[in-house]
């Protein structure tokens, strides 16, 4: 009798029912071979994450009785640690497969199910088979390109609608500054006031800090932290064990001040830094001149070090991310209410993002970012770059982001305090404040979250 090369043959399903390092929860795999073996070697037919790295075995086989159409399970490993299951029970040798049966391994939370078909997917050469076209397939073969179009379509606005236009560009342009670190008093602090000790410029010694500044549509004058206490990212202060040791004189005083603020278990001594804002292209006259005390700062995640000696005790307040703890540079930020008129300074167009903003806009890899900043390079000289998000936005229990956004971008010392923001429909939204800038540019760089501000 010939046989009908055409005719439906019998094969069965293997359904990954959870999620392991190779497999998704859900996949199938069909099978109409005359064997197929699951293991951990790269020769098995199905393979599963391996436990032990140092083995490369195979567990199982499943091959067909004779005329195709029922299967059976064979073990093929002796030792315990690769024991095979079906339905929960062992098996010792080998296992007649029923439709519906899960195979489980030893070590391994993933089971596969076990399902006989007999349809028109596989004739008896193993190739799709159909006869003929149901109507519903030649309705969606119509329908997918229509589908297909609008969704690029849709796509293709949603992507015009992220980019940042030059006027858009010009326009928040107008409120971002660059801000300049004139000088520093150590001061002594008693019953809330402050009493000058000693002063210190930092033009007298060429280490004058340049930094971006940038105000929000709700008239939020923004900027890093340690762009109003440059002493903060010092990598040397952390080691010493004299202040002699620390040639900057700010950060000298730094030093003291903390120490004696942790000897007397209160603020005793501080640093006040008066900080000027500078327009773009503007050499005459700075729009604002400013205190660092006049800005909000949450200091509730600074580390404080203990440094020094056996003598001489000394403790030193970082911001840096130090052991793991990124949650560290969050404390990276500062911000101030003003009034824009009374600075003279234009209404903003940035808006400032919430938690929702953040939730939605970045929670996918590739967001187009936009930075602008003052380069120290350069003498108020203004840039602006582009780069795209490199991982997606962690948002806390409280719905506000916890640890800081990842990029990289063309950004370089002096964008610091620089407006990291998003185009949304011809509106700039800051999403973040720049707050590390390595000196190589292909290096990835951190920014603080803005909502950091309405962190309770």
């Amino acid at each position: 009798m010939k046989t009908d090369k055409n005719a439906p043959k019998t094969y069965y399903t293997l359904r990954f029912m959870h999620d392991d390092a190779m497999h998704r929860r859900g996949e199938k795999m069909l099978n109409a071979k005359n064997e197929l073996r699951i293991g951990h070697s790269h020769e098995c037919d199905l393979r599963l994450p391996n436990a032990t790295p140092t083995e490369d075995t195979t567990l199982a086989v499943i091959v067909p009785d004779e005329g195709g159409e029922s299967w059976r399970l064979v073990r093929l490993s002796p030792y315990r640690q690769h024991d095979v299951r079906v339905n929960g029970m062992p098996v010792a040798h080998v296992h007649r497969l029923a439709d519906g049966d899960r195979i489980g391994f030893e070590g391994q939370r993933q089971e596969l199910q076990f399902n006989i078909r007999h349809d028109d997917m596989y004739n008896s050469q193993g190739l799709v088979m159909k006869t003929s076209m149901p109507r519903w397939t030649i309705a969606l073969l119509v329908a997918v390109p229509v589908i297909l179009f609008a969704v690029l379509f849709a796509m293709m606005r949603n992507a015009n609608a992220q980019l940042m236009d030059d006027s858009l560009a010009d326009k928040a342009k107008e409120s971002v500054y660059k801000l300049q670190a004139d000088s520093v008093w150590l001061v002594a602090i008693s019953n809330g006031d402050t009493i000058k000790l000693r002063s210190h410029s930092f033009s007298a010694d060429n280490q004058t800090t340049i930094g971006t500044a940038f105000l929000t549509s709700d008239s939020m004058l923004i900027t890093a932290r340690h762009c109003l206490e440059p002493w903060l990212n010092d990598p040397v202060a952390p080691t010493v064990s004299d202040t002699t040791e620390l040639s900057s004189l700010p950060v000298r005083w730094a030093m003291v001040a903390e120490t004696a603020n942790q000897n007397e278990g209160r603020e005793v001594m501080g640093l006040v830094t008066f900080v000027s804002l500078w327009k773009d292209g503007d050499n005459n006259a700075p729009v604002a001149r400013l205190r660092s005390t006049d800005f909000t700062m949450n200091k509730t995640r600074d580390e404080i070090i203990e440094t020094g000696d056996y003598d001489h005790e000394l403790f030193w307040r970082s911001i840096l991310a130090r052991h793991r703890r990124t949650d560290m540079t969050l404390g990276d930020i500062a911000w101030m209410k003003v009034s824009p008129h009374g600075l003279g300074l234009p209404q903003s167009v940035i808006r400032r993002a919430n938690g929702n903003d953040l939730k939605q806009t970045l929670a996918k890899t590739g967001r187009k970012l936009y930075f602008m900043g003052f380069p120290s390079s350069q003498e108020r000289a203004f840039e602006k770059c582009d780069d795209e998000l490199r991982q997606p936005v962690r948002i806390g229990d409280d719905g506000l982001p916890d640890a800081v956004l990842a990029h990289n971008g063309d950004i370089r010392p002096g964008f610091s305090g620089g407006p990291v923001m998003i185009a949304d429909g011809g509106t700039a939204i800051v999403v973040g404040v720049v707050s590390v800038v390595d000196q190589v540019s292909d290096q990835r760089k951190y920014s603080v979250p803005v909502t950091e501000i309405d962190r309770k």
